[in-house]
């Protein structure tokens, strides 16, 4: 049966109801995990990265929570170039923050000598060794390791070519919520985003995916996303020698 969680807030403060809604999910998984006659599920080392963009339409704004490295880039600029602006920072245990968390709470960072990321650990253990900082789930290295399912949330006002703007219409108002813009854009407006799993970006860059994708024009968007898996599989292959491939799954919405 599926779990909806709903937040009354959102239409007043997004950003504090994404990070609600995250904790209640967080809630959700810890119930169901815990309860052995009725619970549906079993999180305790099984969980998942989250990226979450809601476009709020009456400001024409995007509101981005995430936590993992699962991460959303947006395209900025004109077709003849496009460069790659993060929505999101990836949650990585040797980040300093992150890691001074992860030790404060019973967890380890170590990077094993035959491992491409470093993991976290409960200390002195070999548990649960994920890749990531911060996850949905995942309740052993959120419990006893220092895993957090707190996300981080931003807000970006979508940059629109002005000719797709009607004849005398206002600026749209204030976004609701007190958030930081993504900061450090390039000229020009927004083309694309891309919502990618932490498959995609372990071999390429942001860069180097929205290169790929902006070789396609909006009509094959599906072959665009279809190119960048194919690419990041090739990556892994070539690095990892066919031994093994994360998860690599993308989404691209044209603005």
């Amino acid at each position: 049966e599926g779990q909806q969680v709903q937040e009354e807030s959102f239409m007043t403060d997004p950003p504090q109801a994404l990070r609600n809604a995250f904790y209640k999910t967080q809630l959700i998984l810890e119930q169901e995990t815990r309860d052995p006659k009725e619970g549906t599920l079993d999180a305790s080392v099984s969980g998942t990265t989250t990226s979450l963009v809601v476009h709020y339409h009456e400001t024409d704004t995007l509101y981005i929570a995430h936590v993992g490295d699962s991460r959303c880039v947006m395209g900025v600029g004109r077709e003849s170039s496009i460069i790659a602006v993060d929505l999101c920072n990836d949650h990585k245990p040797e980040l300093p923050d992150e890691k001074k968390r992860i030790h404060a709470n019973g967890g380890q960072v170590r990077k094993n000598p035959y491992d491409v990321p470093h993991r976290v650990y409960v200390k002195g253990e070999r548990y649960p060794g994920l890749a990531m900082s911060r996850a949905l789930g995942d309740l052993v290295g959120y419990l006893h390791a220092g895993i957090s399912a707190e996300p981080s949330v931003s807000a970006r006002r979508v940059r629109r070519c002005p000719a797709d703007l009607d004849a005398g219409e206002n600026q749209p108002a204030s976004p609701p919520g007190a958030v930081d813009d993504v900061a450090g854009d390039p000229p020009g407006q927004d083309r694309f985003m891309l919502l990618c799993s932490d498959g995609v970006w372990e071999f390429l860059s942001s860069q180097q995916a929205v290169d790929i994708c902006a070789a396609f024009p909006k009509e094959r968007s599906t072959e665009a996303v279809e190119t960048l898996c194919k690419k990041a599989w090739d990556r892994w292959m070539q690095e990892e020698m066919g031994r093994v491939v994360d998860d690599i799954t993308a989404v691209i919405v044209w603005f």
